[in-house]
């Protein structure tokens, strides 16, 4: 009898969980995630920066001061009350273009994710859904715009086609569709051998009305995901490009375009440099946690393992 129970207790399928530990889970404090919160602040001032640039930078951004050149912050010698992180080569404000430098960032990040991503589900659909010719089609034209590196193709477009924010955001939001359409199309592909999804077309259901009905709702944890880690991508690639000069024109702030602008006065006023960078590094290290945490809440393999 006893070997009985006990083989019972270990088996998998036979465990459960004891009145005990059931109280124990319940008076269990509920643990705040650093990723989230972290994730959550820095979101929540690049969106103030977005929003209400002028309510919170103390000076315009770009209003030039050839006496307050290169300006120290304010708690250094040579420091000004009214530049609290310094001045610029051409006397600008550095907190002031900062801030200004978040809405650059965030609208162009933010649409070209978006339309990538549009173009990206769009074509994920098609290709797991309708399968045969045109899956072979889509995942060939991903797997060649992936083999090349897209930074070169993208400096000789704007090369060719110059300093132009519809341009940029275009060619940030190709760069893009190809991780959604892979993301989709597996997605799609096993959700199409589902039997709900058998049973939608059992009873008549068009193509298209499974589609946005059935398929695209159990999509959506995916999506975030990667669309937080895209987001991260695309700030660290339009950075890339407005250093090279090939990004927002100016004088629109840009953080880039500050660091560009700012490099060869790195020994001598690192504060140009030092902030536009962290900028930079804050927002993407934000997105890519916060992109961790929303993965692991919305695996439950991941979530039981850490209960």
């Amino acid at each position: 009898m006893t070997t009985t129970a006990s083989a019972r207790a270990s088996h998998p399928l036979a465990r459960s969980e004891a009145p005990g530990d059931i109280e124990d889970r319940a008076r269990r404090p509920w643990r705040i995630d650093c990723r989230f919160v972290f994730g959550l602040l820095v979101g929540l001032a690049v969106l103030a920066g977005t929003l209400i640039p002028a309510v919170l930078a103390p000076a315009s951004p770009t209003e030039q001061s050839l006496v307050d050149r290169l300006r120290p912050p304010a708690w250094l010698d040579r420091g000004s009350g009214e530049h609290w992180l310094g001045t610029d080569s051409l006397g600008r404000d550095v907190l002031s273009r900062v801030i200004h430098g978040a809405r650059t960032t965030f609208i162009v990040a933010l649409a070209s994710s978006a339309l990538g991503g549009l173009l990206g589900i769009a074509c994920g659909l098609t290709a797991g859904y309708r399968g045969g010719l045109v899956d072979e089609a889509i995942s060939k034209l991903t797997d060649v715009q992936l083999a090349f590196p897209y930074l070169l193709v993208a400096i000789s477009v704007m090369a060719v086609a110059g300093r132009n924010l519809l341009v940029l955001v275009l060619v940030l939001a190709v760069s893009s569709w190809p991780t959604f359409a892979r993301i989709v199309r597996g997605e799609t592909l096993a959700l199409r051998r589902r039997q709900f999804i058998e049973s939608a077309q059992a009873v008549g259901g068009t193509d298209t009305r499974i589609v946005l009905v059935h398929v695209v709702p159990s999509l959506i944890p995916s999506l975030c995901v990667v669309a937080s880690f895209d987001l991260a991508r695309i700030i660290i690639l339009e950075s890339s490009l407005s250093f090279l000069g090939l990004g927002v024109p100016p004088p629109t702030p840009s953080w880039g375009l500050d660091l560009s602008e700012s490099r060869q006065f790195v020994q001598i006023a690192w504060w140009t440099v030092l902030f536009p960078g962290l900028a930079i590094s804050l927002v993407v290290l934000a997105a890519n946690l916060f992109g961790d945490w929303v993965r692991d809440s919305l695996d439950p393999v991941l979530r039981r393992s850490r209960t």
